[in-house]
């Protein structure tokens, strides 16, 4: 009972903090009887908008997650630490680029990749293609993304120069993966609570 009224809680919360998500599965693990903590949460989802953040698909696994379920009080949860694995498609990358709350990055790219507008972002065989409306689809300048002492570097093949895109400080990055035409990102984050 008390696990249903907790994954119930999640979705909730899931649903009020993204403008869009399809939840696919919310396991929670927990030894003998709830006391307060959940040993294990792992949540699926699909299509989701968070913070002008478009992602194709979110796996997030908690470890020891504390919750007061005081009856009397508010519900409490702990900050937490996060593993995080996301998947982006050219239409997830597009929609976070052209959208206005990342236009100071997006300046910074467009600079740094030709001086020219990008019209259009495409990852295919592994790269990143900046399409602008003066470049034919095979160009052949093409990009990676690369984690340099935690950061994410758009790497320029060809020339090797790169540029550093901005990131939370709570977030630690494993591994960037490029293929099947997704970008998968995979990391250790810092969850915050605003109790």
């Amino acid at each position: 009972m008390i696990l249903s009224f907790i994954k119930l809680g999640i979705k909730t919360l899931l649903k009020t903090y993204c403008e869009r998500i399809n939840i696919k599965n919310i396991n929670l693990f927990i030894n003998n009887k709830f006391n307060g903590k959940i040993d294990k949460l792992i949540i699926e989802a699909e299509n989701i908008i968070y913070k002008k953040i478009d992602l194709h698909y979110l796996r997030l696994c908690i470890l020891n997650l504390e919750i007061n379920l005081n009856p009397f009080k508010d519900l409490k949860v702990k900050n937490c630490m996060a593993n995080i694995s996301i998947k982006l498609t050219s239409q997830n990358l597009n929609s976070i680029f052209f959208n206005n709350r990342w236009s100071n990055i997006r300046n910074k790219i467009n600079k740094f990749i030709s001086n020219e507008e990008t019209t259009k972002i495409e990852i295919k065989d592994g790269f990143i293609y900046f399409i602008s409306s003066n470049k034919s689809k095979t160009d052949k300048t093409y990009y990676q993304l690369v984690i340099n002492n935690n950061d994410i570097l758009i790497l320029n093949n060809f020339s090797k120069q790169s540029i550093k895109l901005p990131m939370d400080n709570n977030i630690k990055f494993n591994e960037i993966l490029i293929k099947n035409n997704i970008i998968e990102l995979k990391f250790i984050s810092k969850i915050i609570f605003n109790n």
